[in-house]
């Protein structure tokens, strides 16, 4: 297995970086591929339930995406990006702020509305800028819970190239079965369920259930590392019911396999296999060498080269199968990243 981070790597022309969701939601294209043997079929993900049976399991994560993007303006008139990250016990939020050159600790900043073009009557007082916690205050603390849904804006990923979200995305980046708010990026291979998607399943006589997992942004972040194995995992905060434990107590005994719906579903269900912890923060940080205790089959967006998520497939298919399945799938043109195609783990 390799440690070295080079060998996570891939080209692809950036014109298959899906720019925006498809006019349906489970008219994506889906590469099925079998841990097992070779060949890779290429189909949609509508015959999902074909590649199923009635004894699995498919688990997805509910966690809903916030608007957490605010803009604000410095006394000297510059602005500000502030990526909200997670509301802490102190009442300040955790944050990203870009650019942070030339801000203080205790500089106050008024918000504005991109959309509106206009000043908000809200600012915050910058409470840390120490590396890796950086922190805010809103001055008129706690903020009415309709402020974000009202001026924040969708977070979408950096490779999503367009100055803001379109109004199209406050549904479209959040998938149909999103409940439990506090991701700051969608888990992407949820969007490709719709209500027919689901009842196709319910029809075929297939179960599922869910966990949370609050997708931080964290998860965008580069590897800096060559060697992965030195790369310090983000953390993030799951929960799974005593629901879902018992529908995968109940899969297992009929000897069903379960699929997991992300990256981050399995993240979640493997977290618990290993610690036997419904709920905590994780920084599980699963590449080649890992053991998997929950997870038989995994559906999964195509993920960016040297990335966390790359290793996490590499782990459970292996490195070679994979980046020969991306190769094929670049070739034939699949739509790639958060809003693109998906593929289907056997």
């Amino acid at each position: 297995m390799s440690h070295q981070l080079s060998d996570y790597d891939y080209s692809f022309p950036e014109e298959l970086i899906a720019q925006s969701p498809l006019l349906e939601r489970d008219a994506s294209r889906m590469l099925v591929m079998s841990r097992a043997s070779d060949p890779l079929t290429h189909t949609h993900f509508l015959h999902l339930a074909e590649f199923l049976h009635p004894n699995d399991l498919i688990i997805f994560n509910d966690t809903s995406v916030f608007p957490s993007r605010l803009f604000a303006k410095k006394p000297t008139g510059g602005k500000v990006e502030i990526f909200l990250l997670r509301e802490l016990e102190t009442h300040e939020w955790s944050v990203f702020l870009s650019p942070a050159r030339g801000l203080k600790a205790g500089t106050q900043l008024k918000l504005f509305s991109r959309g509106q073009e206009s000043e908000l009557h809200l600012s915050i007082t910058i409470t840390s800028l120490k590396e890796n916690d950086f922190r805010i205050r809103f001055d008129d603390n706690p903020i009415d819970p309709t402020f974000l849904q009202n001026y924040g804006e969708m977070p979408l990923p950096p490779y999503i190239r367009r100055e803001r979200p379109n109004p199209e995305d406050q549904h479209r980046y959040q998938t149909i079965f999103a409940k439990n708010t506090g991701a700051v990026a969608a888990p992407t291979a949820g969007l490709h369920f719709s209500k027919e998607a689901l009842s196709k399943l319910e029809y075929s006589g297939i179960s599922t259930a869910s966990v949370t997992l609050h997708v931080g942004a964290g998860t965008f972040l580069p590897v800096k590392t060559q060697n992965i194995e030195e790369h310090v995992m983000h953390q993030e905060y799951y929960e799974i019911s005593k629901e879902t434990l018992q529908k995968i107590t109940e899969c297992q005994s009929r000897r069903g396999k379960i699929l997991a719906v992300g990256t981050t579903s399995l993240r979640a269900l493997e977290s618990w296999g290993l610690t036997k912890q419904t709920s905590g923060w994780t920084q599980l940080f699963i590449r080649p060498g890992f053991q998997f205790k929950i997870v038989d089959q995994l559906l999964t967006n195509f993920h960016q080269p040297k990335s966390t998520l790359l290793m996490l497939v590499s782990a459970f298919a292996g490195r070679e199968k994979i980046l020969s399945a991306y190769h094929e799938a670049i070739q034939k043109k699949y739509r790639l990243f958060s809003y693109g195609d998906c593929m289907l783990i056997l």
